[in-house]
């Protein structure tokens, strides 16, 4: 509740004033304006929330839009507060919000214990490297969302190259700039030091600079996201960058989580990587086309995929996979990879029938995660996801005609490893037998699996026959006999 979250802050205030019994904000490891300006962004002098915050003594931190009355400016009332905060947080490991220009080179001589910063203004970081450099010894990572403003690649890439080298471990960055400098500062300044590495909303002219990186070979962790996809791929429009690029990525030996999302270069780019016998991941996140050269799905893309046998985690989503011979494919890669614990496969499996999900999940015994699409499922499925001894979530969100009674059969098998195991069923065909099933058994199956595992059940029918059918659920026989709205039957809620 709002409330709740404005009492903490009333109380983290009263702290820093020495107005409370222990000095809370003396212990203080994480500071999130952010969160704080969120919180009042939108309010009111006098409303409920500026009232827990600001009564009686607090009201001086408060500050009025102007000509906006009586509107709080929430920008300028949170770093107001965050001034007065950071005076008493010497243990501050973690800051978090949009600082307003200036702010920052007070603040950063108060926190020698400052770790990490994540800004939301593009102004707040500008010449204060050196500060960090002089003040922060512990410092090791920066976030920075939406980048902006005048010369962003200059100005980044002269911050970094202020801070004491290499000492910069996590560096993640969301902005549809043009970038290149900043990349050649991380790979010279930090390239030692960087494991961690997210760049999102790419722009094409960003992605031709990404060999600039190369100094930086040292990354456990790589997240490479583009502004929008494009029709023509790096590996066609500039193919020497692709290729340095590719290079680069090669040298990454110790990388082990990798997460790439919609960028049309990213087929090509990841089934070379997958490839590579020296790179050997324990997470793939995958979010894209899965065609090589408009030629369909490329065999090579799942013989790269099965050669990464450490993977626990998986999310694969992508085009949809209508031809036998690929789903074929998919299948033969993903029942090698015995050590997932988590799979999430999205519109990539929506062609999957009975024996695909079979196949499947009898080659993955770890599985303690599991959420993929399907078609035409039946309760065939149940005896096998019921022999996964760690089941913790299974989604399906599949057009499926299973029963009520292939669920509670399910229930069954399950043991004490399935503890507070969720069961989500979407996309459900509302033709099929589960609606006389469910009709009826929704309550029970939510009650079986509360009682065995302290589960939960969710249940969803498929919108469009939902919407398009409705009136002939009303006229079934089997709701009419057991005088069941299929709307409260049906609800999204019921778990």
């Amino acid at each position: 509740m709002p409330q709740g979250r404005a009492l903490k802050w009333r109380t983290i205030l009263f702290s820093t004033l020495g107005k409370t019994l222990y000095p809370y904000s003396q212990y203080t490891r994480a500071l999130d304006l952010q969160g704080l300006e969120e919180l009042l962004t939108g309010s009111k002098l006098g409303d409920l929330t500026s009232k827990v915050l600001f009564q009686n003594e607090l009201e001086q931190f408060a500050v009025v839009a102007i000509n906006k009355h009586p509107q709080l400016d929430a920008l300028e009332t949170t770093n107001r507060i965050g001034e007065v905060i950071t005076k008493q947080t010497p243990l501050l490991e973690v800051l978090t919000g949009r600082i307003l220009s200036g702010a920052l080179s007070r603040w950063i001589p108060r926190l020698p214990q400052l770790k990490h910063l994540k800004s939301y203004l593009d102004t707040s970081i500008d010449g204060n490297g050196i500060l960090i450099q002089l003040h922060c010894p512990l410092f090791k990572g920066l976030e920075i969302d939406h980048w902006n403003g005048s010369n962003p690649d200059q100005r980044l890439a002269a911050f970094l190259n202020e801070l004491r080298p290499q000492s910069l471990e996590s560096f993640k960055m969301v902005s549809d700039q043009k970038f290149g400098s900043t990349f050649q500062a991380l790979s010279c300044r930090h390239g030692k030091s960087l494991v961690e590495l997210e760049l999102h909303k790419l722009t094409p002219s960003s992605m031709r600079e990404l060999s600039l990186l190369k100094g930086c070979s040292n990354l456990v962790s790589l997240s490479l996201a583009e502004m929008e996809e494009r029709y023509t791929g790096l590996e066609t429009s500039h193919s020497d960058a692709f290729h340095e690029t590719v290079t680069w990525l090669k040298e990454c030996t110790k990388l082990r989580s990798l997460a790439c999302t919609g960028f049309v270069s990213a087929p090509e780019l990841v089934t070379l990587i997958l490839s590579e016998n020296t790179i050997h991941l324990t997470s793939l996140e995958y979010q894209g086309s899965v065609r090589l050269h408009d030629q369909g799905v490329h065999p090579e893309f799942y013989q790269a995929l099965a050669n990464q046998t450490n993977l626990n985690r998986l999310w694969l989503d992508g085009d949809l996979v209508w031809n036998a011979l690929d789903a074929e494919g998919l299948l033969k890669s993903l029942s090698k990879l015995v050590n997932l614990t988590d799979l999430r496969l999205g519109e990539v499996s929506a062609s999957f029938d009975d024996e695909h999900i079979v196949q499947l999940v009898s080659s993955l015994p770890k599985l303690e995660f599991c959420s993929m699409s399907g078609y035409g499922l039946t309760d065939a499925i149940w005896s096998e996801f019921g022999s996964l001894k760690s089941l913790r979530k299974l989604e399906l969100d599949a057009l499926t005609s299973c029963s009520g009674h292939g669920i509670l059969r399910f229930i069954e098998k399950l043991g004490p490893g399935n503890k507070s195991l969720v069961l989500s069923v979407t996309n459900v065909d509302v033709h099929s037998d589960f609606l006389a099933d469910v009709a009826v058994g929704v309550d029970i199956i939510k009650e079986k699996i509360a009682k065995k595992i302290e589960g939960k059940f969710e249940l969803e029918l498929n919108r469009e026959f939902y919407e398009n059918d409705l009136d002939e659920l009303y006229e079934l026989d089997e709701l009419d006999e057991l005088d069941v709205d299929p709307i409260g039957a049906f609800c999204s809620e019921c778990g």
